[in-house]
């Protein structure tokens, strides 16, 4: 059994390193659950299809990874997510980090366009004049 590294060990080396300990550690330390281990891969014959893929992933925002990188340095830990946040961080704990950090939450996205008026209506034929039967 190998011994475990004080503490300030892990805080010096995290910066270079990804460690989800000490991010597990600080998120149960703030009363939010650590996220949940990732899926077995499966074996490397096994073609993923479609439904095995990521749900939407919100697109790359440069911005926004520096910041959360720049809230896990100050946190001294290393962040586990280089693709996406954790779901289970709570978003006030990461808004109010991003904004110690300078950075506005994003807008509201633009409401969808209102739809497309209905096509106008034929006008009816117009009847050969009545003539009585003979």
């Amino acid at each position: 059994m190998v011994p475990a590294l004080p503490a300030d060990v892990a805080r010096r080396a995290a910066p270079e390193r990804q460690d989800r300990e000490s991010v597990d550690g600080c998120l149960v330390h703030r009363g939010v659950a650590p996220p949940p281990p990732p899926p077995f891969d499966g074996d490397a014959f096994d073609a993923p299809d479609a439904a095995d893929g990521p749900p939407d992933l919100p697109p790359d925002d440069s911005e926004f990874d520096a910041a959360l990188q720049a809230c896990a340095t100050a946190e001294g830990i290393a962040a586990p997510f280089p693709q996406a946040p954790s779901p289970d961080l709570p978003p006030d704990l990461l808004a109010e980090c991003l904004d110690a950090a300078g950075f506005a939450p994003p807008p509201p996205p633009p409401p969808p366009p209102p739809p497309p008026p209905p096509p106008p209506l034929p006008l009816p034929l117009p009847l050969p004049p009545f003539q009585p039967p003979r």
